[in-house]
Parts: C-alpha cells; structure tokens; sequence
C-alpha cells in the first residue's frame, strides 16, 4: 500500500500543471501587454476576480493587503504554458474559472460555436451550460520572475553559476576575459563592493578605485567557493539575481515580475536599480510588489511614482485594479 501511495505521488509530480495562454498576435491592439479576461483564482484566504484586464507596458507597483493575492499573480503568470520557462501551478491555487485551449477540439466544442475565443463570445462545456470564456494572453514568451528567495549551490565558481555553464572550460581565453569582466562591470555599476575610502578621496583617482574595485570582483568571480552566496549582504544578492537574470541580456524580457527584490537594498542601490531598470525595460511590463509605509489600509493611498512607477495594480476588494501614482 505504501508503494502504491508513493507511486501515486510520483506520478503526480510529473503531471504537467500548466494553464493554456497564448502570445499576442503582432498587431492584435495588446502588443506589449498582459490581457486577463474572466479569470478567478484563490489561494487561501486569498481570492482574485478579474473581468477584463489589459496591463500595457509600464512599471507596475503591486499593492494590497498581505495575503491579498500579490504574489499568487505572479505564479498564474508563470504557469502560462507559452512560457519559454514556465513553472507549474502549486497546487495550493486554485483557478475558479475554466481555462479554454486555443486549440479546443471538435467533440469539445460545438460546430456553431465560436473556436477563437474573443470579446463576447462564450464557449459550451459538454452539459451545454454556456459559460464566459476565460483566457491569459501574454505578449511573448518572454517572462522572468525574480523571487523573494534565491537558490545558489555550494562548491561553484560565482561566474560559472551567473552564466549557467562552465565558463572556464566552455570559451577560449579572450571570450572568457571579457565574459568576466562585463558581469564585474554589470555589478560594479550596481554599486556592488564598496570603493575604499582611501582610493576614492582625490576625485583624480576615482576611475581608477572604480577599476580597481571592478579587478577585485573579477578574480571574486572566478574562484571556486564553498558557499559564496552566503557571505554576501542582502542587496548584494538582490543585486547578483538581477545581473544574472536581467541586465546580462540583450534586452530587457517581456514581461519582468520583481518579488520583494527591493526590499534589502539600501536607498542609495534602490535608486540605481531602479533607474537601470527604468532605461533598460522601457518597452517592456514590469510588476514589482511593493508594501506602501503609510497607514495600515492601502486602499485609498497614492503610490508615489518616485520617478520609476508609472501605474498602481492594486488589490482591493478581490479584484485587481489599475490605478495612477502620484
């Protein structure tokens, strides 16, 4: 019987939970935006509703209550099976509405139906009871998510992790230097080690402590260590995963969804991420979640763009609205 029961699990595991999305068409009128229609979801206490939802490129402040649901959107967004890495759906969330395939098959739905759902069409389940049809379109396979917590395996060169192969051994000497010494850079313009206050008293040997800080993380990064991630400060792992995720790529990922990130960093670093994050996903949408400090209720508060937001998503009365900043 335990056998039974352990297979039972296995088996679950390698089931695939994953929603049926689908990728904007060029043109569509939601190019470079998310589209949520007549989609419900609960996990918990937490329970979401939303009738139609376009969220266009822009940098999004999430809002709401703790346990509102914030989070839980970033793992419907994850699980869209367009998803060039996409995550399946914990089983603690629960999707209240039925998710179409855009591929339904004949016996599924009927021949006078509508097979591409839209706006106003409804699709029939197989008792004939019409209901609204739901769907997630994203605008490219594009998505990455930066979490609240970050794995990073023990006995690994810092280099060889970033990149996700073997640096060393993989690309000849040349390619290998300048690998190096562009994620010291990415870093060091993050304000990643901290420039020696003996260097940097004379303005005339500021570029040369910023150079000398930037040789120091480039012999850092190539040295195997035993648990290098856990020697570093909060911001400064904040700082790894967002070179390593974001900044290294050619552009910025379609969609962007920032976890809690922030929250470790110290003004001074949140200022720069923010404005490299402002410059570099321009085109993109990016959802970060943020804890407003005022008052115990943020229904009814401003978020203040701070020169980086330029929408509020906020949670509020199980729905999802769009709101302006200040």
């Amino acid at each position: 019987d335990k056998l039974k029961v352990l297979d039972g699990l296995w088996s679950k595991s390698k089931e695939s939970k994953l929603l049926p999305c689908r990728v904007s068409d060029s043109g569509s009128g939601v190019e470079n935006s998310i589209e949520l229609t007549n989609i419900a979801y609960t996990r918990g206490t937490a329970a979401i509703s939303v009738e139609h939802l376009v969220i266009e490129k822009g940098i999004y402040a999430v809002t709401g209550a703790n346990g509102s649901g914030k989070s839980t959107l970033f793992r419907v967004l994850m699980a869209c099976e367009t998803n060039k890495e996409a995550i399946d759906l914990h089983d603690s969330i629960q999707i209240a509405t039925p998710l179409h395939h855009w591929d339904l098959a004949e016996k599924v739905v009927p021949a006078d139906s509508c097979k591409v759902p839209d706006e106003g069409c409804v699709v029939e389940d197989n008792e004939n009871e019409e209901i609204p049809v739901t769907s997630i379109v994203m605008p490219s396979p594009e998505i990455v998510e930066i979490s609240q917590t970050f794995y990073w395996p023990l006995y690994s060169t810092p280099i060889d992790w970033i990149h996700q192969k073997h640096i060393g051994s993989e690309l000849g000497d040349a390619e290998r230097e300048s690998c190096v010494r562009r994620v010291a850079i990415e870093l060091q313009s993050l304000s990643f080690a901290a420039v020696k206050a003996e260097d940097s008293s004379q303005s005339t040997s500021s570029e040369s402590s910023k150079e000398a800080a930037i040789q120091d993380l480039i012999t850092e990064l190539q040295t195997e260590k035993e648990d290098w991630f856990s020697t570093l400060s909060g911001g400064q792992k904040s700082k790894v995963e967002l070179v390593r995720r974001v900044f290294l790529r050619d552009s910025c990922p379609s969609v962007l969804l920032i976890d809690e990130t922030f929250a470790p960093l110290d003004p001074a670093s949140k200022s720069d991420v923010m404005s490299r994050l402002k410059a570099f996903c321009a085109d993109s949408v990016v959802l970060v979640i943020y804890h407003t400090d005022v008052g115990t209720s943020s229904d009814e508060e401003c978020v203040p763009s701070s020169g980086f937001f330029t929408h509020n998503l906020h949670v509020m009365n199980n729905h999802l609205v769009n709101r302006p900043v200040c």
